[in-house]
């Protein structure tokens, strides 16, 4: 699933292109996208027309749309969700959803039909429950901030990492990177660790994110820009996906992989200590 750099890298796509440009059609070729729409489908393509894109934000692993005469539209690419602008993607057969602006198609494909697009006004947006459950953005917040998410927390430092409702945008990939980055097993306890290890996740998060961004994010199989590029981000990862590899810390250990939290994790047993 894209996680925030690759969010990230959609949205700054986007934005170079559609900001300023108004919606000419909407076509919709898959319904089910729009389970969770506050505004039917079937009423969207009349009320979206003429309307100007005037921001494309990322919030969280969510990209929001702000268009004119307060309308929203809140997407979640899911699994294998991709924005894709320009015709030379017309032909892509996993087509779902066809928004046709002022300087050319833009294209939702999803192989898996996972992922979800909300359209209303702000009160039906801004102020759903959905919306207003995205943590601080890693990011942007400060450390105090950073820290107070997770102040009377308990459970595995993984898990409480991936909950989006604590910091948003940290999914499993880049969970392990910076846990082994800062030399934390992931299932050491959240109430056992002090304040320099939050500092050194904190600082850690952002020094990953920063660079998976400039290098166009992680794909390991599906994950696209807009213009159908890969990301080069994982063949910078230290632990994630390398099973049975040496540890790149020049330890005598090799990579471990161990579902936790229901999903893939690796880690090194010698140099992520668990507290």
């Amino acid at each position: 699933m894209p996680e925030l750099p690759e969010v990230e890298t959609v949205v700054r796509g986007l934005r170079k292109i559609l900001i300023g440009t108004k919606v000419k059609q909407l076509l919709i070729l898959w319904e089910g996208h729009f389970i969770h729409s506050p505004q039917n489908p079937k009423n969207i393509s009349r009320d979206i027309f003429q309307r100007k894109i005037i921001d494309i934000k990322r919030c969280g692993k969510r990209i929001l749309f702000v268009l004119s005469g307060d309308r929203f539209i809140l997407t979640h690419l899911k699994m294998t969700g991709a924005f894709l602008f320009g015709n030379k993607h017309k032909n892509d057969k996993f087509i779902r959803v066809i928004i046709l602006t002022s300087k050319g198609p833009l294209f939702f494909s999803d192989i898996r039909k996972f992922g979800r697009i909300q359209y209303g006004n702000k009160n039906e947006i801004l102020y759903s429950k959905e919306f207003l459950e995205i943590g601080p953005d890693p990011l942007i917040v400060n450390f105090n901030g950073f820290k107070k998410r997770f102040v009377n927390k308990r459970g595995e430092i993984k898990k409480v990492l991936l909950e989006q409702k604590n910091i948003s945008g940290i999914g499993n990939i880049y969970a392990d990177e910076i846990l082994y980055q800062v030399g934390i097993h992931p299932k050491s306890r959240i109430e056992n660790l002090n304040v320099d290890q939050f500092k050194q996740i904190y600082k850690v998060s952002k020094k990953i994110f920063n660079k998976s961004i400039a290098l166009g994010g992680t794909s390991i199989r599906d994950f696209r820009n807009i213009k159908g590029e890969k990301g080069d981000y994982i063949k910078f990862c230290r632990v994630y996906g390398r099973k049975g590899e040496k540890c790149l810390n020049n330890c005598a250990s090799k990579i471990i992989r161990e579902i936790i939290c229901g999903r893939s994790s690796f880690y090194c047993i010698i140099c992520q200590k668990k507290y």
